[in-house]
């Protein structure tokens, strides 16, 4: 019986992990660079709105995000 292998993105938006990779790469999993989640109190909803697109694409594409 074949087996599946589970393709993850790590540090997603930093480097080579950036939305122009997703297109490219079948991932399965995509784990978020830690510094989306470090901002300044200004940059709140900024940051929040830009995760919000990201887990809503991950939705999209029925990926698993960590």
């Amino acid at each position: 019986m074949a087996q599946r292998l589970v393709v993850m993105m790590d540090d997603f938006g930093c480097g080579y992990s950036s939305l122009n990779m997703l297109k490219n790469i079948p991932v399965d999993v995509l784990k978020l660079d830690m510094r989306f989640l470090q901002f300044k109190e200004e940059e709140r909803q900024k940051s929040a709105n830009i995760l919000e697109a990201i887990i809503n694409h991950c939705r999209l594409r029925s990926l698993r995000n960590c």
